[in-house]
Order: structure tokens, then sequence, then C-alpha cells
């Protein structure tokens, strides 16, 4: 079950708060110009429920409705609301990219150079250990940062089987060759069309421990920044290592 944060708590009681208030609004003005009781009297239910309680009956009728109209919208808003995967996708390309969303255009082939570049998987990997080592996070990889779907036809062609399978197979391998085994638990690999075309979506969870990522022979820590992904220094790393764990484990001992 997800976690949530304050902010998405505070929208909640926000929204809340904001229909209690038009709520009892409405309610003031239809006392002022309209005779509730007379509607009382015409809907034939004097004989076995008394005004009060009809009045009351209909007050928890709206405040069901409302309530739940809010709570459903706000569910769907942050993403618990189990959707389709075109659903899915479609609601990842609206929203566009952010801390938690990322689009690669491909993972190995060069659209400006037209031929394969291994170098293109480096944004990859550092964009996936990036989402590791903060909230988790969607990696969109076929389509452009202008939200433009290339497809993954091309990569296809680059790889010995040229199909989702190989594609899986190769991006399984360079995570493993350059995050580590034990990191693939949290990814996983959805593929999906739209325009008739190919779009992998990497979905990574939170680790639990740091990650990092073998560049030219040392490794690396990066994290999400914004919508982007970061290096981060020892010093600022360590820093960061400190911070973001320690806070999950405080939450975790307070369950």
């Amino acid at each position: 079950m997800k976690r949530f944060n304050l902010q998405e708590i505070w929208s909640l009681l926000k929204w809340i708060l904001l229909f209690e208030v038009v709520l009892a609004l409405i309610i003031t003005l239809l006392n002022i110009f309209f005779d509730f009781e007379d509607f009382y009297k015409t809907v034939n239910v004097t004989s076995f429920i008394s005004y009060e309680v009809f009045s009351l009956f209909i007050l928890i009728i709206v405040e069901i409705l409302g309530l739940t109209q809010i709570y459903l919208s706000w569910y769907k808003k942050y993403g618990i609301v189990k959707l389709s995967p075109k659903e899915y996708l479609k609601k990842l390309l609206n929203r566009g990219e952010n801390r938690k969303i990322e689009f690669k255009s491909s993972l190995r082939w060069d659209f400006e150079k037209n031929e394969i570049n291994k170098e293109l998987e480096k944004p990859v990997i550092k964009t996936i250990a990036g989402f590791l080592n903060a909230t988790g996070g969607d990696l969109l990889i076929g389509v452009t940062d202008e939200k433009h779907v290339q497809g993954l036809e091309k990569d296809y062609q680059t790889l010995p089987k040229k199909s989702r399978d190989g594609f899986e197979n190769y991006i399984t391998q360079i995570i493993r060759s350059n995050i580590g085994s034990d990191s693939l638990r949290l990814i996983s690999f959805n593929f999906n069309q739209k325009d008739g075309k190919d779009v992998c979506l990497v979905r990574v969870k939170p680790s639990e421990n740091p990650v990092y990522v073998k560049v030219n022979g040392s490794e690396e820590f990066f994290v999400r920044v914004g919508n982007s992904t970061a290096s981060l220094t020892i010093s600022e790393a360590i820093k960061y290592i400190q911070n973001h764990w320690k806070a999950d484990e405080e939450q975790n001992n307070r369950k």
C-alpha cells in the first residue's frame, strides 16, 4: 500500500474543507430563499419520518456523494487508482517530465547520427539509479522530451533478438552490469503502443539502500533533482544518504 506524504494528505484535507464551506453556504442560501419544509411535505413521507430526520438524511446523502467524489478525484490524481496500461501511458504523456517521470527517445539508437550510440545507454541507467535513490519513478523509453513518440523499432533492429523480449533482456543486462542484480527486483518493464509505435515503461520503486552506478571504473551516486538526474559529490552523497534513508528508517520505526 502506498504511503502518502504530507503534501498529498494536505491536498485532500483542503478539498474537504472547501467542500464543507461551500455546502454550508448553499444550506444557508437555501434556508433564506427556499422553504425546505414545504418540500418535505410534498414528498409524502410525513407519516413515517419527522422533518428533522428527513433533513438530516438529505444532508448525509449530500455529504456522502460530495466527499466520495472528492476522494476519488484525489485518489486518481495521485496515481493510486489502477489504470489500464494505455490509460497510464496517456496519463504520463499528459503530465510530462517531472521529479518522478522521465522520457528518453531511445535506449541506444542515435536519431541524429542515424546509428547505434551506446553512450545513450548511460543516461537511461543514471535515470533509473536516480529513481532508486529517491522516491521511485517512471521512465518512458521511445518518447522525446517534447512528448513525441519515436517508438522502439530502431532500438529493436540493433539487438540480436529484435522484439520486446530482446529489448527487455538487453536493458536488464545493462542494469545488472552497471547497477547490480539486487536492484532488478525493484524494476519492472511494460510495453504498450502509442500511435502504432512501441513504448517501454520502466517502473522503478525506491531502494531501501543507496545505489551506485559504475562509471569509467569507479562508482557514482545519482539522484533525481526536479525533472533531471544529478550526480552528487562525495560530501553531497553522504549528506543525502544520511538524510534520505534516516527519514525512511524513522518512519518505519514509528509503524
